[in-house]
């Protein structure tokens, strides 16, 4: 309708003659798709036809000489099929660009690496410039193994990891860098679970990229391979996103492997996935393939802060890194640094706070707000069908659900520890499934040597134990204190407020998010006894105390604005280390005493209590 309406419009005979034979061109085009739709379906009623006649005969004879003409029809259609999806691939449309070597590569001593961004960008994106990677040690470790093992060695690499670790952009990385060498062509097929597969090449420093449906795969691949990469030069292809059990992911598979046999000397593959193994391995298929497989591990703490050092790398990812519930008017998570904070000081709270939420993910913590990967992996715990599955620490992509992405693989010297991706999920999962939960946890084969997730058990109980039956504290004097349970939200202090005068809510325990937001864990108010409790959970020997914040907290919930609130400040530690336990600094001493708090007895006036860390049963 589109050129219709320009012949009419146009003036000029030449111009109006081009338009009309592209006019034609396109009028052919939709007949002849219409011809293949009728044709095929006009095939598919035959084939329906001939199986209701095999599914009523009778006689064995004619049953027989009917499924012979089934299986020939089922040829014809068959090939019809491919037919189509060998056109459609000859139909691609291929985008172009010229990476420059001068805006790519390394930096900073090898410390950081700037990645053009159109090797992830999809194809009708206009964004420019260039993404900018730290280079960890197990960024290093990657090139290293895709440099020696699999370009020199030939052998046919696996990389495998959690989901967030840095597996592709690393690749990637690897992969620009090789193809603007002269001698080097790569290739990468990018997979994903629904949908398209994106094709990209690079070849002497040009960008090649374009996509197709992804049942079009066996058809395409091995028509690309060989028009894209023919013999006689060294080429690196690389597979990225590969899921076990996906029919259109075993076809690229396949043809790429059949591809690589055909020119073993100058032909090498690697396979990128978030599957933690390889499912139902042959010794014999992976001797014969030179297969070696490397293991990419959660991001540290440690990580992230170094990373953040570098001023070209943190500008990179400074929009997503700022606490994004902060945004929100009246947040009692509110816990911004000191008018004398450095720059470096800063990003480090920045960190601080969002690791307890992403963990060992650098997706979450580098390419997503806060809001947003809270949102994701609470959508990812919405999704876990059954929670036994979430013990299976080693099941990964396998398990074709959201599960993969809760989990965690972290390294902590010679050892190798499966755990929850992060604080937050142990803490959502606690609440939501009880004492039962933290028991199993517990009861994995390397809980209890895992020093990331031993940490949070006894945090997991706590929570787990107000929100179920209540808990059983004891004091110092040996005196056992019963506290009762309580709902567990995490609400804004207006919202609290306002909910408390809707519903009558008497008694309920607020949890913010950031860990590090003032040294309270959890802050129990009871609007029906005009009692406030923060309440820090540690199994630390000494903790300090920073009494600016529970103030901050307190204005916030309104509290102080009428006579008879009493405050408490209490730490909960394991019943072992009761009497051991100390407060070891005190910031911001009188700032309570509005509320009966002395100043300088602020840490005698701090109450602790002992909870028992072993599980129920």
């Amino acid at each position: 309708k589109e050129l219709e309406h320009k012949i009419e419009m146009c003036q000029d005979p030449a111009e109006k003659q081009r338009l009309t034979s592209q006019l034609e061109r396109k009028e052919l085009e939709h007949t002849v798709k219409l011809e293949r739709k009728e044709l095929e379906h006009k095939l598919t009623l035959e084939k329906k036809e001939l199986e209701h006649k095999i599914e009523m005969c009778q006689d064995p004879a004619e049953k027989q000489r009917l499924t012979s003409q089934l299986e020939r029809k089922e040829l014809v259609l068959d090939k019809h099929r491919a037919e189509v999806r060998e056109e459609e691939a000859e139909s691609a449309i291929w985008t172009e660009k010229t990476l420059s070597r001068d805006l790519v590569g390394h930096r900073e001593a090898n410390k950081l690496f700037f990645l053009d961004r159109s090797l992830f960008d999809p194809i009708s994106s206009s964004q420019a410039g260039v993404r900018v990677l730290y280079c960890r040690d197990s960024f290093n470790e990657q090139w290293r193994f895709l440099d020696d093992r699999v370009c020199k060695a030939g052998c046919l690499g696996w990389i495998l990891g959690p989901p967030g670790t840095g597996k592709t952009t690393t690749t990637m990385s690897f992969m620009q860098s090789r193809g603007m060498e002269e001698g080097w062509r790569v290739i990468c097929f990018r997979l994903w679970k629904w949908g398209i597969v994106e094709f990209l090449q690079v070849d002497d420093g040009v960008l090649r990229k374009c996509e197709m449906p992804a049942d079009n795969a066996g058809a395409w691949i091995p028509k690309f391979l060989r028009e894209r990469a023919p013999s006689g030069k060294k080429t690196l292809v690389s597979i990225d996103g590969y899921r076990q059990g996906e029919q259109a992911h075993g076809f690229v598979l396949s043809a790429c492997l059949y591809w690589v046999h055909r020119e073993l000397e100058n032909r090498r593959l690697v396979i990128t996935t978030s599957m933690s193994s390889r499912a139902k391995k042959s010794s014999e298929q992976d001797a014969n393939e030179k297969v070696e497989e490397m293991m990419v591990y959660s991001w540290t703490m440690e990580e992230y802060l170094e990373a953040c050092r570098y001023d070209a790398f943190y500008k990179s990812v400074a929009d997503v890194m700022k606490w994004s519930l902060d945004e929100e008017e009246g947040s009692m998570d509110e816990g911004e640094g000191s008018m004398d904070e450095t720059e470096q000081e800063r990003r480090s709270r920045e960190i601080e706070s969002k690791y307890q939420i992403v963990g060992g993910s650098c997706r979450y913590m580098f390419e997503r707000r806060t809001d947003e990967a809270i949102q994701e992996l609470r959508d990812g715990i919405e999704a876990v069908p059954d929670f036994a599955s979430l013990f299976d620490m080693g099941m990964g992509e396998r398990a074709n659900n959201a599960v993969n992405r809760l989990h965690g693989k972290y390294r902590v010297g010679d050892e190798v520890h499966w755990t929850l991706v992060s604080r937050f999920v142990s803490m959502e999962l606690a609440q939501r499934l009880g004492e039962t939960f933290v028991r199993k946890i517990e009861e994995l084969v390397d809980a209890t040597g895992n020093p990331t997730l031993r940490g949070w058990l006894f945090e997991m109980l706590f929570f787990a134990r107000i929100r179920g039956a209540g808990l059983q504290l004891t004091t110092r004097s040996e005196i056992v204190d019963d506290w009762k349970r309580c709902n567990v939200i995490r609400l804004e202090a207006m919202q609290i407020h306002k909910l408390q005068e809707k519903t009558k809510v008497a008694r309920v325990c607020l949890k913010p998010l950031k860990w590090n937001q003032g040294g309270y864990d959890a802050v129990i108010v009871d609007w029906s006894e005009k009692f406030v409790r923060f309440v820090q959970v540690t199994t630390r020997q000494s903790h300090d105390l920073k009494l600016r914040y529970m103030a901050k907290c307190l204005q916030l919930l309104g509290i102080g604005k009428e006579e008879g609130w009493k405050v408490e400040i209490v730490f909960v530690v394991p019943e072992e280390i009761l009497n051991s336990f100390s407060v070891k600094n005190v910031e911001n001493k009188g700032i309570l005493a509005r509320y009966g708090w002395t100043r300088g007895n602020e840490a005698i006036e701090a109450q602790v209590f002992g909870m028992d860390p072993r599980t129920r049963r």
